[in-house]
């Protein structure tokens, strides 16, 4: 993807305390589906990056059982010298993730906010499973950002 492409994305999930959280998840899950890693990473919290790095020294084989499942392989040996934006780079740049989202149907279908917090509810469909995710998403810097999510991942 372009350069200038890439700032159009990310311009377009930013918004202010009007923009739509649902949105903003809608173009986050896009840019994954097209390997815009960059751009999905920019979207992701302060927070959640802290969650990440606390989780790589505290408890590294939960990550590692987080990642998959969504599909993605990583070895605890192979989270030394990651950091939080490597680590969550390789999750959604992995083949595994990719493959699944190309076999996958989603939709959002809504979201609730609530002084600066909003969670967006994401149905799915995959190899004739469904089920939906929550994402917690925050306000950040004027722009709605990735938190956390809940529920069952869809692989798990």
């Amino acid at each position: 993807m372009s350069f200038g492409l890439s700032v159009l994305a990310l311009l377009a999930a930013g918004g202010g305390p009007g923009s739509d959280p649902g949105r903003v998840m809608e173009i986050f899950m896009r840019a994954v589906q097209r390997s815009d890693t960059s751009a999905a990473l920019d979207m992701v919290s302060s927070e959640a990056y802290g969650m990440i790095d606390s989780l790589l020294d505290a408890d590294p084989e939960r990550l590692c059982w987080l990642a998959d499942g969504f599909g993605v392989t990583i070895e605890p040996g192979d989270l030394d010298g990651m950091g939080p934006r490597g680590f969550l780079g390789a999750v959604l740049s992995s083949p595994a993730l990719a493959g699944m989202l190309a076999m996958a149907s989603w939709h959002v279908s809504g979201s609730t906010e609530e002084d600066g917090e909003a969670v967006v509810s994401i149905d799915y469909r995959i190899l004739g499973s469904t089920g939906v995710m929550q994402v917690l998403m925050v306000m950040e810097d004027g722009r709605w950002r990735l938190d956390d999510y809940f529920g069952g991942a869809p692989l798990r």
